[in-house]
């Protein structure tokens, strides 16, 4: 495998080589269904990445094997390194300014806290099958609660991926996916007759005082976000319509 790996570093490194490559000697199931998807600048240079570090790990286990010592890492002359120039060009989404970081932040720390969970919930089931010296692992109990866990892992990795695509959108376009009409909730303060400003300002400076207070889901912060909006443009028509003292 090891031979394989600089062959392919070495070579024009294709796609899809690369991809049927990590996923023999991968370990992260977020990348592999990443992968899976398609290639893009950002999913290409992650893999370049991933199978130079997997081929500097390996060489390093090979040559602890041989002579029983461990060798600095030094970088791997046998592997041609990564063009310093596209790293800089094809840098991931994460690396770059966050069109709306409030929105952005809350969006990385909900998939940030689902990933937790679910890892957490792999090691119980990787705890539930680890063999022991006083009772059988394999009993049909056991094998049926550990598929149960298994799906609830395969699920909870699918919605993982699914945040993270949803936090790199919001980072990207500074809103979320589905967020052209939020909870349902329209308004054109333009568009709104005057006798009603003052009354639909106070409305949604009354609702947006309870929403600060409540838990700050990435929804939430959407709307909070459109709120402030509506509010600043009729608190400009107010001021225009106001009466003079």
């Amino acid at each position: 495998m090891l031979q394989d790996l600089r062959a392919w570093l070495n070579g024009s490194r294709e796609w899809n080589a690369g991809v049927s490559l990590y996923n023999q000697v991968g370990d992260n199931d977020a990348l592999k269904s990443l992968f899976s998807k398609g290639k893009t600048d950002y999913c290409y240079q992650r893999l370049q990445e991933e199978l130079l570090k997997i081929c500097k790990q390996l060489k390093t286990q090979k040559y602890v094997h041989i002579t029983g010592t461990v060798r600095s890492d030094k970088p791997d002359a046998s592997v041609k390194p990564i063009d310093k120039v596209e790293v800089e060009r094809h840098q991931p989404v994460n690396d770059h300014p966050a069109a709306n970081a409030e929105l952005y932040v809350v969006c990385k720390a909900e998939a940030d806290k689902t990933y937790k969970e679910v890892m957490n919930l792999r090691a119980e089931l990787f705890a539930l099958a680890r063999p022991d010296n006083f009772s059988d692992v394999n009993t049909p109990d056991r094998i049926e609660q550990r598929s149960k866990i298994a799906l609830k892992v395969a699920e909870g990795f699918k919605h993982v991926s699914q945040l993270y695509d949803r936090a790199d959108y919001v980072k990207i376009h500074g809103r979320l996916p589905d967020q052209d009409a939020p909870d349902g909730e329209e308004l054109d303060p333009d568009g709104l007759p005057d006798h009603l400003v003052k009354q639909t300002l106070d409305n949604l400076r009354k609702n947006y005082n309870k929403m600060k207070k409540r838990q700050q889901t990435p929804e939430r912060v959407a709307l909070l976000q459109t709120h402030e909006s509506n509010i600043k443009k009729l608190e400009a028509r107010w001021l225009l319509l106001k009466p003079a003292k």
